[in-house]
């Protein structure tokens, strides 16, 4: 018994020190390139696992793609399910912290269906199913994980004597793609589900409503058998309040819900760059202009909110600005989010022209510091970190002059070991059980320098 247990360690040592034995410490800008095949993608949505990996959906030519990043922003893999392209970027949907992945959305080659992808971790198809077919078709623009189920959000594209309609659809399935409930709102108001929430006490279901362009919001509070409870309306000529919107993104923080919008109204002060606060209950909480142009919002740990487009802003939990900084000319933030490892990662565009003066798009991935900075130069050498496998001490070489931070966790997520140094530092790890850990580094901003995959052996 003991061989064979020593055996199966031999066999993890070899797998580990085939890994990389030195990391080199990047900036963390990142930029496609041609060879990688990722130029040419309109529309991004980026999301991070708890390793620091960047995940990217957005449509290439037809179809819409999920992209796997490592920390210092190298391509993984891509795969291409037959998904339809287009402005749908919202339709990937993530568990098991982030180590399988959904996809849904309009099938190829016939758009009259919707389809459902389960995706491993390493970029494999694990499941491939037709989830709907119809005459019409329901655009699955928003996709969530809730309380166990899939729920997807959407529209369905109708043809009406006075014009097209759309009319909002809510579908929730196990993960099977099975459908447990459907709820589809019957009113004409020409309105796509955005985003989809579940309350606190996992009841209702609220689904965020808005139409293409500028015009109603409508907010639908549905149980989980696909009733509805009730349907509030804002804007529009019918409605609470004289003015019309534009939906950008929204988020969700302490049982409230923070939508990023474009209003056109008068008197002229309520045009511009909103974010519009809903309570549990879908009731409208406050109206807060924000000056300047913004597209994409996230939460941030300390309460607040991040905010992109041209520039960075940085909100307090009170919506009030703590800074504002430009970003790189010429680049399109188009999806933002807070990191789990300090500072804030994103995707984007950069529009070029070529000599046949034809627009082209470079998408556009990046880490910034907590200050809304890309470091684009480095001053890390090779860094060194071993043994690996360890006994009693992991010993890490930096250079001198900055201050670092080491963290150990274990395969649950908890951290073990948190250690702040100087150039070197030999960790004690004498107490830890046998077996896999996860070793994070980060430099003096709390910025991530490598995540390694590490071993204790006795």
């Amino acid at each position: 018994m003991f061989n064979k247990i020593k055996f199966i360690l031999i066999l993890i040592t070899l797998e580990l020190c085939a890994l990389s034995f030195y990391g080199k410490a990047q900036s963390f800008e990142w930029e496609s390139n041609q060879e990688e095949g990722l130029n040419e993608i309109p529309l991004t949505k980026i999301i991070e696992s708890n390793n620091g990996e960047l995940i990217l959906a957005g449509p290439k030519q037809w179809n819409n793609c999920i992209y796997k990043f490592n920390n210092y922003g190298k391509l993984i893999w891509m795969v291409s399910p037959k998904i339809q392209g287009g402005d749908y970027i919202d339709n990937i949907v993530s568990f098991d912290e982030y180590n399988t992945f959904f996809m849904i959305g309009p099938g190829l080659p016939f758009p009259q269906r919707n389809n459902l992808y389960q995706i491993s971790a390493d970029g494999k198809f694990k499941l491939e199913k037709v989830i709907y077919t119809n005459t019409y078709l329901t655009q699955n623009t928003c996709n969530r994980l809730l309380n166990g189920k899939i729920v997807t959000g959407g529209y369905r594209f109708l043809y009406h004597p006075e014009g097209t309609q759309y009319n909002p659809v809510v579908e929730y399935r196990s993960m099977n793609g099975d459908t447990l409930g459907k709820f589809e709102f019957n009113y004409g108001w020409n309105s796509m589900v955005r985003k989809t929430f579940l309350n606190q006490n996992n009841s209702e279901i609220l689904a965020f409503c808005s139409q293409h362009f500028y015009g109603k919001l409508t907010i639908l509070r549905i149980d989980t058998l696909g009733n509805i409870i009730k349907a509030n309306f804002w804007g529009g000529k019918n409605g609470k309040h004289l003015y019309d919107c534009r939906y950008y993104d929204m988020v969700e923080k302490n049982n409230s819900y923070y939508m990023l919008v474009d209003l056109t109204a008068s008197p002229s002060e309520l045009n511009g760059t909103f974010i519009y606060k809903f309570n549990e209950y879908g009731d409208s909480v406050s109206l807060t202009k924000i000056n300047g142009n913004f597209t994409t919002i996230s939460t941030t740990p300390d309460n607040g909110f991040i905010l992109a487009e041209y520039t960075l802003l940085k909100l307090d939990s009170n919506l009030q600005v703590e800074w504002e900084k430009p970003f790189k000319e010429g680049v399109q933030i188009q999806s933002i989010g807070a990191s789990k490892f300090g500072g804030y990662y994103g995707s984007g565009r950069r529009v070029e022209w070529n000599e046949k003066n034809e627009r082209k798009y470079r998408t556009y991935v990046f880490r910034t510091n907590l200050n809304g900075d890309i470091e684009t130069q480095t001053n890390y050498p090779e860094l060194e970190i071993y043994p690996n496998p360890f006994t009693d001490k992991i010993s890490i070489e930096l250079p001198i002059g900055k201050k670092y931070y080491a963290s150990v966790y274990n395969l649950q997520g908890k951290k073990c070991i948190e250690y702040e140094f100087t150039g070197s530092a030999h960790l004690n790890v004498n107490n830890l059980s046998q077996g896999l850990y996860f070793l994070h580094l980060l430099d003096d901003n709390k910025n991530l320098i490598i995540n390694k995959k590490m071993m204790k052996v006795d």
